[in-house]
């Protein structure tokens, strides 16, 4: 349960994301949807949007207003902003300070990039996936078959009647007789 700093994260404290937004640690513990051994932090979102309203997966961890709660790891959370009691949200504490700021950008990029390598790769992967299942052939090709003669079976393999035509054609206008129930 340490922020990026390293310091203890305590519930009912206003702490700044990573990504800038502000808000109130709800929730500090372990989940359902984590790995065992995984601590989770639920924040409601004073200044920017969350995902939900406290609930994930079906389980309440916390409640607040739909669209202002949000679960992190610890080491998203870049400043303790102190007591919401006692320190009001002002546009100083929303901007931050130059570091603060500096830090938000270079986290931002980080990601960023991450992300391109990380589409990259899958990219590659794909692509490497497709070489391998068409042996090079990127594109598909109908099957030549050269050299094969016409199959002239068909009249081989014709319907077939169960009765024959002249049984048939003498019941032809007779009513099917019903079948006799079985008494007990």
């Amino acid at each position: 349960n340490k922020s990026r700093e390293g310091k203890e994260i305590h519930t009912n404290r206003r702490v700044r994301l990573d990504d800038g937004r502000i808000g109130i640690v709800r929730y500090k513990g372990r989940t359902t949807f984590g790995k065992s051994g995984e601590d989770w932090i639920g924040i409601e979102i004073e200044h920017g949007q969350g995902v939900h309203n406290g609930t994930k997966h079906g389980r309440k961890y916390f409640l607040c207003k739909d669209g202002k709660g949000v679960m992190v790891r610890p080491e998203r959370i870049i400043q303790d902003l102190g007591n919401p009691q006692t320190k009001p949200l002002d546009e100083n504490m929303k901007r931050g300070s130059a570091e603060i700021q500096q830090l938000i950008q270079q986290i931002a990029r980080r990601r960023m990039e991450q992300k391109r390598k990380k589409q990259q790769e899958a990219d590659l992967a794909a692509a490497e996936q497709l070489h391998s299942n068409y042996n090079g052939d990127v594109e598909w090709k109908p099957a030549k078959f050269e050299n094969y003669a016409p199959d002239h079976s068909v009249d081989m393999y014709e319907a077939k009647l169960m009765h024959s035509k002249t049984l048939l054609d003498k019941h032809k206008h007779e009513k099917a007789e019903k079948k006799k129930k079985i008494e007990q």
